[in-house]
């Protein structure tokens, strides 16, 4: 249910009074005990009370600057830090901004020091010494809710053992365009699907109290592109908005354990995500019933100048430095009478609580990170999701490979570790292209090669730079496994669904020299296969992290099943796609899109597992429309079914 709004409370200033100014929760061994002891009295660290008392307690404890530290990133986070400097609004040219210093009072005593963490599939800025576990676009393909649970705890104790305790993820997106650049973090284009995973994840998170650390869910919402993602405008009709857009989110808050929420840079409906009433008051707060925190992504575009103000409308804090908001703009509003302190006390406490709630409050975040995290039981883990995600899409009768499968080609760049023109090599693969993440892949030549070997086979190999070459090499093996890729991620929307480094070309090559062709692909998303009649055998492995060569090798000779679904619709040609036919609404070609999207399909009823209605069926995918309004409803005239997707 929603959080109550806070009532006016005195300070404790005879609680303050007998408590050491410099204690914090921030140590290890004998001085953990001592963090205990000094904060054994204060009123918020009492764990026989409920999390909404303690954090009440501490608000009534609070100065107004206080309560205002919570609302960014770095003032909350660093609990003894008191100077802080603005960042530029990213509409702003250079040189136009001035930076302005300002200092707030440290925090109250026996606040934890926190850390976030972007995780979508290994920690990411922790350098080395992490597992890269395969995307998260491979985790939906499993279907598998208690592999979702194993992946958050195994990703959460590694956070906490590179001392972060709050996980920026899962992602959740529709997939509306696979072009979209973020594709392989997210969970799938099915509504229930994406939503039944995360809460999954988000539960595998929170799963172990003397390890805390808290799941985020982003980015909310209706945030599908890449390409101008701080300016372009996601315009929804309300049916489809919550059928398909914020769907996933309520299934993932109700099944899972959800701290925070991230709003995301664009604008719906022509409001900014994050200074929307509509999305966060009222959809997500209200009628979802989130309890937690929303946040800003990294500078996302909110002004307390709105009406409502963006902290009155729903967001709690600013990611990393003050921006959009600083206390001295937020104390000229309460002045002026737009907004008042209890809207202060609703974000702070909704924040607090949500870290009370989590363990952050009471167990210390290590005094220093480990240098090496990865266990064999990670790894273990990251074999077995790049196993039971992997799809196969065709099989004529090659797999798994047999004894009679006595030479067998390996062909393509990112099947070794060697690279190969381009710079291109298995570990390109393991992940997307951004947030870069160390890793070096178990390569899938090296576990063929050594799985062969133990069949009795022998393997050839070509990096697939010159097709000539690559097509006697498989026309000499019985057997020709080709690999295709692309490469995907953050800050760039990919042009086409097309393999890269001309790997359509190559799988024609190789399938016209030897009939009994296999094709791995490693993708972020869907891809085009205009080779797919003439070859014998595709199977999907997508970013399959750096267990990948074991769990191709496994995958190709039978020893397991590639027993993956497909979380996503692959269409035949780029005309196929929801966007075909609207420049506009095509992010990779339209820097300024500015898309419609509604259902076109009856309305469906409401199921007993959650609370809203919803689809488990591609076929009720949003289409998009060049015909929508100003306010970004689709027109009364639903646009034509798009072939490929009914």
């Amino acid at each position: 249910m929603k959080a109550p709004r806070l009532p006016r409370a005195a300070l404790v200033v005879a609680v303050l009074a007998v408590l050491a100014p410099g204690v914090q929760l921030t140590t290890t061994g004998t001085g953990a005990a001592a963090v205990r002891d000094d904060c054994a009295g204060v009123p918020w660290m009492d764990r026989t009370k409920s999390p909404e008392r303690r954090a009440r307690a501490l608000l009534a404890a609070s100065t107004l600057d206080q309560k205002l530290r919570w609302l960014d990133e770095h003032s909350a986070n660093d609990p003894a830090r008191t100077t802080f400097t603005t960042a530029a609004p990213r509409e702003l040219p250079p040189g136009e901004f001035v930076p302005v210093t300002f200092t707030l009072p440290p925090q109250v005593p026996c606040t934890p020091a926190i850390q976030y963490t972007d995780a979508p599939s290994a920690i990411a800025g922790a350098g080395a010494g992490v597992t890269v576990f395969p995307a998260n676009v491979s985790l939906s393909s499993s279907w598998d809710r208690a592999l979702a649970y194993d992946k958050g705890a195994a990703i959460a104790h590694e956070a906490w053992r590179k001392q972060r305790n709050v996980l920026l993820g899962p992602g959740i997106a529709s997939g509306r365009d696979p072009r979209s650049g973020r594709t392989s973090e997210y969970l799938g284009e099915d509504p229930v699907l994406s939503g039944l995973m995360a809460g999954a994840y988000s539960k595998g998170v929170g799963a172990n109290p003397a390890e805390p650390v808290q799941a985020q869910l982003k980015h909310f919402v209706a945030n599908e592109q890449e390409t101008d993602r701080n300016n372009s405008s996601s315009n929804v009709d309300g049916r489809t908005l919550r059928e398909i857009y914020t769907l996933p989110y309520e299934i993932a808050i109700d099944r899972g354990d959800v701290g925070s929420v991230m709003c995301s840079f664009n604008q719906v409906n022509h409001d900014w995500a994050c200074g929307s009433h509509q999305l966060l008051g009222r959809i997500l707060k209200r009628e979802i019933g989130f309890d937690g925190w929303v946040v800003t992504d990294f500078g996302a575009r909110h002004y307390l100048t709105e009406d409502p103000p963006s902290l009155r409308a729903g967001l709690d804090q600013e990611l990393n430095a003050w921006r959009y908001w600083t206390p001295m703009a937020i104390k000229e509003q309460i002045a002026q009478g737009r907004l008042s302190e209890a809207d202060v006390d609703e974000a702070a406490y909704r924040i607090v609580r949500a870290h009370l709630a989590s363990g952050l409050f009471d167990v210390p975040r290590l005094g220093a990170p480990d240098a090496d995290v990865s266990t064999p039981q990670s790894q273990a883990l990251a074999r077995e999701l790049a196993e039971r995600g992997s799809v196969l899409l065709k099989n004529a009768g090659v797999l798994p490979l047999t004894r009679s499968a006595r030479t067998i080609a390996v062909i393509g760049p990112t099947a070794a570790n060697t690279p190969a023109t381009g710079d291109i090599d298995a570990s390109s693969v393991c992940l997307h292209t951004a947030p870069g993440i160390p890793c070096t892949a178990k390569a899938p030549l090296d576990a063929i090669t050594a799985r062969a070997q133990a069949a009795g086979a022998t393997v050839t190999y070509a990096d697939g730079a010159d097709l000539t070459a690559a097509a006697a090499t498989a026309a000499a093996a019985d057997v020709a496994v080709v690999f295709g890729h692309y490469r995907e991620g953050e800050f760039a929307d990919r042009p086409d669904l097309s393999l890269d480094g001309g790997g359509d070309a190559l799988v024609s090559a190789v399938a016209a020299a030897n009939p009994d062709t296999v094709v791995v692909l490693q993708t972020g998303g869907p891809v085009l296969m205009p080779w797919l009649d003439a070859v014998k055998g595709v199977l999907e492995v997508w970013y399959a992290g750096e267990e990948m060569g074991p769990a191709i090798a496994r995958l190709l000779w039978g020893d397991t099943a590639p027993s993956g679904k497909l979380p996503h619709t692959f269409p035949r040609s780029e005309s196929d796609l929801p966007t075909a036919g609207d420049p506009g609404a095509t992010p990779a070609r339209s820097p300024t899109a500015r898309w419609c999207a509604r259902l076109a399909t009856p309305s469906r009823g409401r199921s007993p597992t959650t609370r809203a209605s919803r689809s488990a069926t591609a076929g009720t995918r949003p289409r998009a429309s060049s015909r929508c309004s100003r306010s970004g409803t689709a027109s009364p005239t639903p646009p034509s079914p798009t072939t490929g997707w009914t």
